[in-house]
């Protein structure tokens, strides 16, 4: 009989142990972020560049993305590395450098906790009736000052004639007034809070305590939002509540049964103690039935809360793993990417086959400049202006003049006026590609003598110097050395193609070629603009070696004043550029 007391206590005992287990079912999700990534190529001096043409994929830029792909996109450890970009490896930096390249050791990629480029930047040129024109760009930048200074640098090559759309230095048929610049934060204010429409489950199996689901809320701002779902909360407070009824219920029966007991026991001792024993674990069981709120606060608090359950509400965005991909091939130069024949350089296999030697890192082609200007008796700095802005100090750049989406370029209107590629496919003529991204498919060979894979109708920029290579329609042939290789001839002596991408021997050419000019023509400034040919384009080249060559000779004031006349002459001159001569 004892046992049988000591069963029924202990089934009734049980029954609040069944409610805490209910309440541990309680529980909180939260879910990881993103991080905000951020690029911002400088130069030596610090200066944040806005690169352009081939380097346009370097722009500053600020995304969200998982924070492993921000880390791979900006290492400087492998080659797409954004980083990686600004290293001089022995063979230069992939990017090029006019305007000059950027410096690994100023430039920052990475996560950031605050974002630097702040602002975005929108330049809209317009016709003078205020129609938009083709050419706009948006652009990151830390300040609005920033943004004004880039678009006051577009405004001032705009030019309305049809002669310079699309011309150098950016230029573009717009009207200066009519153009906009628009400033804005590069980063939206946080949104609305979200209209969210709650589906309530139904039961099955309704339960007498529990009345209808309250709605599913939402708390808190992007990126910090909140589902808040009560239903679970909800639902264990209904079965509390269920199992104190039938506690209650079953205490009752107990009771009564005890007291029946009792009744009928007929004085016999063994069944009063029975009874009282049933009696007795009913009320017992009740009392703790109806006190286990207090029992379990006592034992943690939080058991005791109905709180609903809170789940981080994630935000729809572009899966940053899938799209690291894209994204590098968004951010990274096209020459970054590929081994192109129609990036601006030729890899350093192709180079190494070319001149039998390794390609000289930036430091050795300055050694080389040093000793050579010595020796030819020129002044260094002519030498360094015009290496620094032909080709980057690039000994591998070769430059495909018939590609140069520029009006002014005569080669690009001679390849597009023809209707024919290299390879023989044919094209519409039509005077909107001048300006339009479509190039020749001539392929640099250096194991393909005569031409070297080069086709030879246009114009070609080979090495540190930029030599041109004279297209077949100047005097009727194309230029060709003693050993039947396209070539250059500058003092007497012939090079190849092959021969002009050796940094040493295209360094000896351009002094012996500085050192004719300048005897020609007198003057520092007329040089420069002689090296590149003339018209519209060399003036402009003219302006960025004076500048170079200011620099390089260490005068800050001349180099502010060539930037500043050169700005003057392109809002000048840039109505009708084409008719003017600079000689």
């Amino acid at each position: 009989m004892m046992a049988r007391k000591n069963n029924n206590r202990g089934f009734l005992f049980a029954l609040p142990v069944f409610s805490i287990i209910f309440f541990l079912l309680f529980s909180e999700v939260t879910l990881a972020g993103t991080v905000q990534c951020e690029y911002i190529p400088r130069d030596s001096s610090q200066h944040i560049l806005y690169f352009a043409d081939t380097d346009a994929g370097h722009q500053p830029w600020s995304k969200e993305m998982d924070e492993a792909a921000c880390l791979a996109i900006c290492s400087s450890e492998v080659s797409f590395g954004l980083k990686y970009q600004c290293v001089d490896h022995g063979f230069g930096s992939v990017i090029s450098q006019d305007p000059p390249g950027c410096d690994a050791t100023h430039t920052t990629c990475g996560p950031t906790d605050s974002p630097t480029l702040t602002v975005k930047c929108k330049f809209t040129p317009k016709k003078s009736d205020g129609s938009t024109r083709d050419g706009s760009w948006e652009r990151l930048t830390p300040s609005e000052s920033d943004c004004q200074k880039l678009c006051d640098d577009a405004i001032a090559v705009c030019a309305p004639s049809a002669s310079f759309c699309g011309g150098i230095a950016g230029g573009i048929c717009c009207d200066r007034e009519k153009s906009t610049c628009e400033k804005k934060s590069a980063f939206a204010e946080p949104a609305a809070p979200y209209t969210f429409v709650s589906t309530t489950p139904n039961l099955e199996i309704p339960l007498p305590t529990l009345g209808a689901f309250a709605d599913i809320t939402i708390q808190g701002d992007a990126p910090n939002r909140y589902l808040l779902i009560p239903w679970l909360g909800q639902y264990i407070a209904a079965i509390y509540k269920y199992a104190i009824g039938i506690v209650g219920i079953l205490s009752g029966i107990m009771i009564v049964i005890g007291g029946l007991l009792w009744l009928t026991a007929g004085g016999d001792a063994g069944k009063v103690s029975t009874a009282k024993s049933f009696i007795e674990s009913s009320l017992v069981g009740l009392v703790i039935a109806l006190t286990s709120y207090l029992l379990l606060y006592a034992i943690n608090p939080k058991l005791t809360e109905f709180d609903s359950l809170r789940v981080n509400y994630i935000e729809r965005v572009e899966d940053p793993i899938a799209s690291s991909a894209a994204s590098l091939a968004e951010d990274l130069p096209q020459d970054a990417l590929t081994s192109g024949n129609h990036s601006a350089f030729i890899t350093p296999e192709q180079y190494k086959l070319a001149t039998g030697k390794d390609m000289p890192s930036k430091s050795d082609i300055i050694a080389m400049m040093d000793r050579i200007a010595q020796t030819k008796d020129i002044d260094k700095c002519l030498l360094d202006a015009i290496v620094a802005k032909e080709s980057g100090y690039k000994p591998n750049r070769i430059g495909h003049d018939e590609d140069v989406a520029r009006t002014q370029v005569g080669a690009r209107r001679k390849f597009i006026d023809s209707g024919k590629k290299y390879s023989g496919a044919t094209f519409t003529p039509n005077t909107d590609l001048y300006t339009q991204s479509f190039p020749n498919d001539d392929v640099f060979d250096p194991q393909s003598p005569p031409n070297f894979g080069l086709d030879v109708r246009f114009t070609h920029g080979i090495g540190l110097g930029q030599m041109t290579i004279i297209d077949e329609d100047h005097n009727g042939e194309i230029d060709r050395c003693p050993d039947g290789n396209i070539g250059r001839e500058v003092g007497g002596t012939c090079l190849n193609v092959l021969e002009l991408f050796d940094a040493e021997k295209t360094l000896e050419a351009s002094a012996d070629l500085i050192k004719k000019k300048l005897a020609r023509f007198g003057s520092v400034e007329r040089l420069f603009y002689r090296y590149a040919g003339g018209g519209c384009s060399a003036r402009v080249s003219q302006c960025k070696k004076m500048k170079a060559y200011a620099e390089c000779k260490g005068d800050s004031n001349l180099a502010s004043k060539e930037r500043e006349d050169c700005m003057s002459w392109l809002r000048e001159n840039s109505d009708n550029c084409d008719n003017k001569d600079f000689r």
